[in-house]
């Protein structure tokens, strides 16, 4: 026994056979992810079933049951998972018969044989220490070599090592209590600076997986080739402002579609395009007390969230700064200064592997960089009876109070705190003015291609400054190169359809090319089908329909018999989201009201499906919807899909009001109805008068009206005058 405590010695030969019989079945029973993996490799996600298979094979052990034997199963968890994550990671040039697992894991256990491995007392700390590793790190690149696996020794122990903490992390939770005299033998790591740097570590891997696991919105949680966000990421680009009059103030309200401001309006202003990660990598490096914070500001869709989320797993993997990602929807209790808000969100998520406040902790271990935190969503922040400017406004003076205490407005020690804020522009653009910002400390994100407007002749005075020429590349062939390998069945060059003038508005921006990438507009069936962009969202919703319906089980879609039915429900929820003032989040209760209002029967389906007793949401939502921590809540994936749907309530109200004004007109003799516009007007505040209309809102109403024009112009002008006469008061 050691000072610190006593070392475990694992001798090969003992354990053999127990180490080849768990590995062997559940290995064998992943081989199910070679038959997916391509040529040129494949991400597989199918570890925590791994985990899952190895207590299942325990339980047939007879052995008694030693420190040393509950070591050896924390470890063959831990490697499990990692040997399944460096298989799928590994390009082959042929592809891998499933039965070769089990000869890969008799490899092992012959070279283990002759071994004896020593858990040391700070395993828990430095897990990758274990000699174990460098042998099976050596038995894996040769049983790949026959396969036409590239990777030599030291690359198959380096795919071991990023994901062998995690699999022990993820053992070690499948059975805790199990292990906990193990921890105890070892001078009980769960000491106070070891548990903290067990967190911090386990943070980063959740910062990890938060990027490499996230399935894409459509993409089912049973399908193992579902497609997730890591492997279709493409870095985007931005501009920042600079140059601009001394007492001048950005103006963020630039709508990613078009850089509309003249040079005459503003006569100093330069964009400079600049790659969003390497822009941020210079300043996380400076780390200056002055230039604390960052503003990345962008459209709906165009990647906000995604490439903040990248970001932080880059910073993860390098270690420049320690990154918190924080949702902003997710803070509560608004009135409570946003140090106690931090706090709350990292220890009570049951996800994030902190039981105390890191930026409290992380002096105890000496953690020698500043935490980077990335506050998403600055438009998400909701408190009743205020607006987005006001909330983003109060939110940004709270965080410029925070970032002054936790680095001190004058002191000679290194910076400990940065932020970064994301948000849709006009809110971002709000927040950007209290803090008074620099042009340099915004970045604007850009689309997939964006023209250069200073050739145009309306947009001729407006300054570019792209020395490296940044903006001569379409980012859509870049990204459907990876969706391509990502998939299946899809073109291997991008179809020319989607490089259309027609269609480059609704191309440009990632969201939307990735909806447009589901329903193939190429296949010849659906060729020429209109891609404005309310039908690519309306499509989608019919094709998230029709694919659950085909299914052959009960689910949410099956409830309801006609397409439209089902869509009157996604409606309903879409308003409860947005009456929240999130247009994101929204509650059954209201739901249930709004459907039993429009149609009882409905409601009655709705019921059925959610259950008698909302025990929870869960399976009943679709696939751009989840359920919300808060109970019988759920949350839109994205808030676009929120929008959409309300739009299209709102335009089917209009079109309630007129076909009851229209009745009354053609009945006014023997069997006379009288249109009563204040009761009309009534229904419309109930429906419409309880948010502001934003910017974002309205142009998916505006398309909404304007595909209605085009299939009858005089049905809208119709709209038009009804609304001005219930207006003006006029009896009917």
């Amino acid at each position: 026994m050691s000072a610190d405590g006593i070392e475990l010695r694992l001798t090969g030969k003992a354990f053999k056979l127990e180490f080849s019989q768990m590995l062997g079945s559940i290995l064998e029973a992943g081989a199910r992810a070679l038959a997916t993996i391509k040529t040129g490799g494949a991400w597989i996600a199918v570890a925590p079933n791994a985990i899952s298979g190895l207590f299942g094979v325990f339980k047939g052990f007879k052995s008694e049951e030693t420190q040393e034997l509950r070591a050896w199963l924390l470890v063959s968890g831990g490697l499990a998972y990692a040997l399944e994550k460096a298989v799928a990671e590994t390009a082959f040039k042929t592809r891998p018969p499933p039965e070769s697992l089990r000869k890969l894991v008799e490899d092992i256990g012959a070279r283990i044989e002759s071994r004896t491995y020593t858990v040391e007392p700070d395993f828990f700390q430095q897990p990758n220490r274990l000699q174990l590793i460098d042998d099976v790190s050596h038995e894996l690149s040769a049983w790949g070599s026959q396969f036409g696996g590239e990777d030599k020794p030291p690359e198959a122990k380096k795919r071991i090592l990023s994901h062998f903490p995690t699999g022990l992390h993820r053992t070690w939770l499948k059975d805790a209590r199990r292990f906990e005299a193990l921890e105890q033998a070892l001078n009980s790591p769960f000491t106070a600076s070891m548990k903290i740097q067990r967190e911090l570590s386990g943070y980063l891997q959740y910062i990890e997986e938060q990027f490499t696991e996230l399935r894409l919105i459509g993409q089912s949680e049973d399908d193992l080739n579902a497609v997730r966000l890591a492997q279709v990421f493409v870095p985007l680009r931005a501009f920042v402002e600079s140059g601009q009059a001394k007492d001048s103030q950005p103006n963020l309200a630039i709508d990613s579609l078009a850089v509309q401001a003249t040079a005459k309006e503003r006569p100093t202003i330069k964009r400079k395009i600049v790659r969003v990660f390497d822009a941020l990598d210079k300043w996380v490096v400076a780390a200056s007390r002055k230039d604390a914070l960052r503003v990345v500001s962008g459209g709906p869709g165009i990647g906000k969230s995604s490439s903040m989320r990248a970001y932080a797993a880059k910073l993860a993997r390098s270690g420049v700064a320690y990154p918190i990602f924080v949702p902003l929807q997710k803070l509560v209790r608004p009135d409570v200064p946003l140090r106690e808000r931090l706090r709350e969100y990292l220890i009570e998520v049951k996800e994030i592997p902190f039981s105390a406040f890191p930026l409290e902790t992380a002096s105890v271990v000496g953690l020698q960089k500043p935490f980077l935190i990335i506050f998403d969503g600055l438009d998400e922040l909701v408190r009743p009876g205020k607006d987005a400017d006001e909330i983003a406004r109060e939110f940004m003076i709270d965080l410029r109070s925070f970032l002054d205490q936790e680095n001190g407005l004058q002191s000679a020690s290194p910076i400990s705190v940065l932020a970064l804020v994301t948000g849709r522009v006009a809110v971002a653009g709000s927040a950007a003015r209290v803090l008074k910002c620099s042009g340099e400390q915004i970045l604007s994100l850009l689309r997939f291609s964006e023209e250069l407007r200073h050739q145009n002749s309306e947009m001729e005075e407006v300054d570019y400054d792209d020395p490296a020429g940044l903006l001569r590349e379409d980012q859509r062939r870049a990204w459907w190169k990876l969706w391509q390998k990502a998939t299946r069945d899809v073109p291997e060059e991008m179809p020319a359809t989607l490089l259309h003038r027609d269609l480059y508005e609704v191309t440009i921006e990632p969201l939307l090319l990735y909806f447009i990438a589901l329903i193939r507009p190429w296949v010849p069936s659906r060729i020429g089908d209109s891609l404005a962009r309310n039908s690519i969202y309306a499509k989608l919703l019919r094709y998230f329909y029709e694919r659950e319906c085909g299914k052959g089980d009960r689910n949410f879609a099956t409830e309801f018999p006609a397409f439209e039915e089902y869509e009157v429900v996604l409606q309903a929820m879409a308003l409860a989201a947005w009456y929240d003032g999130s247009t994101r989040i929204g509650s059954i209760e209201t739901v249930e009201k709004l459907l039993g209002n429009w149609s009882p029967d409905v409601a009655h389906s709705f019921r059925k499906v959610i259950g008698g007793n909302k025990p929870a949401v869960s399976a009943a939502l679709a696939f751009y919807m989840r359920p919300h921590e808060a109970p019988n809540s759920f949350e839109f994936l994205h808030k676009t899909f929120a929008e959409y749907l309300v739009s299209r309530r709102i335009v089917e109200a209009v079109a309630t009001i007129s076909e009851a004004f229209e009745d009354a007109k053609r009945h006014r003799g023997v069997r006379k109805k009288t249109f009563d516009e204040s009761e009309q007007l009534k229904d419309w505040i109930r429906l419409a008068g309880g948010r502001a209309l934003d910017f974002d809102l309205i142009r998916f109403l505006r398309d909404e009206v304007y595909s209605c024009f085009l299939q009858s112009s005089e049905m809208v002008v119709r709209w038009r005058e009804v609304l001005v006469f219930c207006m003006q008061g006029q009896s009917c």
